[in-house]
């Protein structure tokens, strides 16, 4: 014990002292290091900007997938809960797939449709005039025509995190077909025009904004708010 006392003199544990005090400030600049670059690399991630040609050409099929053209205008929060308001665009949302029964609708098919793509509690059932009969159990079609798919362009792409969801804001030009009607291979080259962003043979009938989040179980979007400003051109 006397031997080791005289190993070390106070010279030696002034040595050791230092070597571990440089040992700390060594590991704690590492850790700082360490988690600026974390949240500079995070910092990177969240500033990337999105590939627009991608959502341009997501946006062109979702707008025709969801008929964006017969959604009907309303505040945020504040969708309309008369049927009505709803009933070409639910048709419109099936057109392929109605078969015989094509031009008839029941009630629970649209307030099925209305309640997974909309906020609204209570639905009120009505016939709409030079539209739609309504005999309490479905909906019989009016004769008239439904309008082509639409031609939308995105304009405008945010997306953000609201009451711990993510929401999705589009801006969207609404165009007019520069031949009419369109073919499919017309289809196809409006879309590649669009997703290049080149609007130049298009003519802009209005500029709309849509807010919408998508159900965690299905997928589907249900949307939020849908504003629309008619083109001055």
């Amino acid at each position: 014990m006397n031997r080791l006392k005289k190993m070390l003199k106070p010279s030696h544990k002034i040595n050791i002292y230092s070597i571990l005090l440089i040992f700390a400030l060594v590991t704690l600049a590492l850790s700082i290091f360490t988690a600026c670059s974390d949240e500079k690399v995070d910092q990177s991630q969240k500033n990337t900007p999105p590939d627009m040609a991608a959502l341009r050409g997501e946006y062109f099929d979702f707008a025709i997938k969801y008929r964006l053209d017969y959604i009907p205008c309303f505040e945020a929060d504040n969708a309309p809960s008369d049927s009505t308001e709803y009933l070409f665009w639910a048709f419109a949302i099936n057109l392929d797939n109605w078969g015989e029964d094509k031009g008839t609708m029941t009630r629970e098919y649209v307030e099925t449709s209305i309640h997974d793509h909309f906020d609204v509690k209570e639905i009120a059932h009505k016939s709409m005039w030079k539209g739609w009969n309504y005999d309490g159990e479905k909906y019989v079609a009016v004769p008239t025509s439904i309008s082509d798919k639409p031609l939308y362009a995105l304009q405008d792409y945010a997306e953000d995190v609201i009451n711990g969801r993510n929401v999705y804001t589009i801006t969207l030009a609404q165009c007019t077909f520069p031949e009419y009607p369109p073919s499919e291979e017309d289809m196809a080259n409006y879309r590649a025009a669009i997703v290049a962003g080149n609007l130049s043979n298009f003519t802009v009938n209005s500029t709309e904004t849509f807010k919408f989040y998508l159900n965690k179980e299905t997928g589907e979007p249900v949307f939020i708010m849908h504003t629309q400003n008619q083109s001055e051109t």
